[in-house]
């Protein structure tokens, strides 16, 4: 019987194979990976592009994006060149690190954040950029720096300063007595009385008030108007 040591591979082919599989998977779930986090990554500097007013499109641009994404924190695009110090070594290194550093922190400044999220901004950028792009603040401008505040027209602040340092003199208010009302006199100077008017009583038209007659013969009270007494029938003349 003839064996052959050599013809028997144990299944190395088939482990090399399984194990080039396995590599390829990874790699492309490396990239697909790294696609969907480039993909969101854009949407999210989008979105913030457009709550600071910038075109939204401009996430896409290379070094545009970074030329607006620092005219949105330092009021002047044209500081990104600063991180092309990193071509010199150890040192244009430190100095990017520092701009990033301030970049968040302006960022976070210029949407009304505190100093925590800009921590956040600075170790958990992603993360913490997606919240500052889906939330409901709004941008407030680029930060400056702290400024003396502006006196009402134009006025010098010194002047205004030693203004207030002198105090005017107060005018004490004396207070005013009104007049009393005067009362009417008459020409020879008498207090005229005051008189208050009744309204005249209208007289009852119906009632009138006659004078009583008496009959001339017997002398017996005649109603008004009678032409013959009651009493003794004579007629009465009148």
């Amino acid at each position: 019987m003839d064996y052959s040591y050599y013809g028997n591979t144990y299944g190395y082919d088939g482990y090399n194979s399984a194990a080039g599989i396995l590599a390829g998977s990874f790699l492309t779930g490396i990239i697909i990976g790294s696609l969907i986090v480039s993909v969101f990554a854009i949407i999210v500097m989008w979105k913030i592009f457009v709550k600071a007013g910038k075109p939204g499109w401009a996430a896409i641009v290379p070094f545009y994006n970074l030329y607006t994404l620092f005219e949105i924190t330092w009021g002047n695009g044209w500081m990104f060149l600063t991180i092309f110090a990193a071509i010199v070594p150890i040192i244009g290194y430190l100095v990017v690190l520092a701009i990033v550093v301030l970049t968040m922190i302006k960022l976070a400044k210029a949407f009304g954040k505190d100093t925590g999220f800009a921590v956040g901004l600075i170790f958990l950028g992603l993360i913490f950029m997606a919240i500052l792009a889906f939330d409901s603040s709004t941008y407030l401008g680029a930060p400056k720096k702290d400024a003396q505040p502006v006196t009402p027209n134009n006025e010098n602040t010194n002047a205004a300063t030693s203004t207030m340092a002198t105090p005017t003199p107060s005018v004490p208010i004396q207070p005013t007595m009104t007049p009393p009302t005067p009362i009417p006199t008459n020409n020879i100077g008498s207090v005229q009385p005051q008189t208050t008017e009744v309204p005249p009583v209208e007289e009852n038209k119906t009632a009138t008030t006659q004078a009583t007659t008496y009959c001339p013969n017997c002398g017996a009270a005649l109603q008004p108007g009678t032409e013959f007494c009651q009493n003794c029938g004579n007629k009465v003349t009148n």
